[in-house]
């Protein structure tokens, strides 16, 4: 194999490690941010409206990164989302109101900037016939920072309080940056310049919309990461307002991520009995367990715990079986306009529900 061709095998673990860092920032205060919000606002619906409006500002923040990067380098609209996070953190630890609006704000576009860079530097740097390895790759090394981050969040938090969450983030931040500079920099660099041209998702949508594919294959990953807005806001919420403790919501979140191993087994299941299958006793076993768990609410709330925790069993299905009606319905040549389309589901998913 020549040296481009092993810089482009690289590649794929270069961007599961950035990922990884990328995702340990945001799994070491996502157990921490909806319990702050609650002490601050002292009512779950005004929580509702908070996310709701910084959900809005989220996807804002989606469809204005591509323009953003047709004035400004990538490299440098990546690092801006880097500093981003850091900036976020020493918000949230001013313990106020708009420290708290402030660093969700900028958690989220920081957010924005960095998934939509990472993706396109991915579409430029790993060969099509990699991807699907590729995200394989990247989704099983971020599974340790969402399985042990919640957990280490909350026993910062209950033990040191919140500066020593979001130093430790912050610290992340630091670490990621100077890593991306090094992939992009050091002799032999990994991450190349761009090639693909930025992409507006807002000029595709009428077009990604028109494919009944397409279309049921973003409504999957929509309802799926749905689930998973619930669970990460109000999950945590659960437990602190009815008398857990300040871990029990690490804890929680923790014990949920740990079912995305789950997905190794559920992929042999789909392959037994097929993809449509699976996918549809997914979502009926996610029904039925919200449904238990709704049923018994904040009177039971261990109860309501125990069920959420078993509904993660379907939800992590669905992470390890959802985009794959995507990547069967998108056509080769749409594939980095498609994409940006069907990322939107993650800004959609942290709106509507709210």
């Amino acid at each position: 194999m020549d040296g481009d061709g092993r810089v482009k095998a690289k590649s794929a673990y270069v961007f599961a490690l950035l990922y990884t860092l990328e995702s340990t920032i945001r799994a070491l205060v996502s157990s921490i941010i909806p319990i702050t919000a609650y002490e601050l606002l002292k009512d779950e619906q005004r929580v509702s409206v908070l996310y709701t409006l910084v959900s809005i500002a989220s996807l804002l923040g989606t469809l204005t990164v591509p323009m953003l990067i047709a004035f400004m380098a990538r490299r440098r609209v990546y690092s801006l989302g880097v500093v981003g996070f850091a900036l976020a953190s020493l918000a949230f630890v001013t313990s106020t109101i708009e420290g708290q609006v402030a660093g969700m704000f900028l958690r989220v576009v920081a957010n924005s900037c960095v998934s939509v860079v990472l993706s396109l530097y991915i579409m430029d740097n790993v060969p099509k016939t990699e991807l699907v390895k590729a995200e394989s790759i990247r989704l099983s090394m971020s599974t340790v920072a969402w399985t042990l981050g919640p957990f280490s969040g909350g026993w910062l938090y209950a033990n040191y309080g919140l500066w020593a969450v979001h130093g430790t983030a912050i610290g992340v931040a630091a670490l990621l940056f100077c890593l991306f500079w090094y992939f992009r920099m050091g002799e032999g660099a990994v991450i190349k310049a761009a090639k693909a041209p930025p992409v507006n998702p807002a000029k595709n949508f009428a077009r990604f919309f028109r494919q009944p594919r397409l279309s049921l294959a973003w409504f999957i990953a929509f309802a799926r990461s749905a689930f998973w807005t619930m669970y990460f806001v109000y999950g945590p919420i659960l437990l602190v307002s009815t008398g857990q403790g300040k871990m029990a919501g690490g804890i929680f979140l923790s014990l949920g991520n740990i079912m995305l191993f789950s997905t190794l087994i559920w992929a042999k299941i789909a392959r037994k009995i097929g993809l449509r299958i699976s996918i549809s006793v997914c979502f009926a076993g996610l029904t039925l367990f919200l449904l238990a768990a709704g049923y018994f609410g904040n009177d039971f709330p261990l109860v309501s715990a125990g069920l959420l925790l078993a509904a993660t069993v379907f939800g992590s299905a669905l992470d390890g079986l959802g985009s794959t009606p995507f990547l069967r319905a998108v056509k080769p040549r749409e594939r980095a306009e498609m994409t940006s389309v069907y990322r939107t589901f993650l800004d959609f998913s942290d709106l509507l529900p709210q």
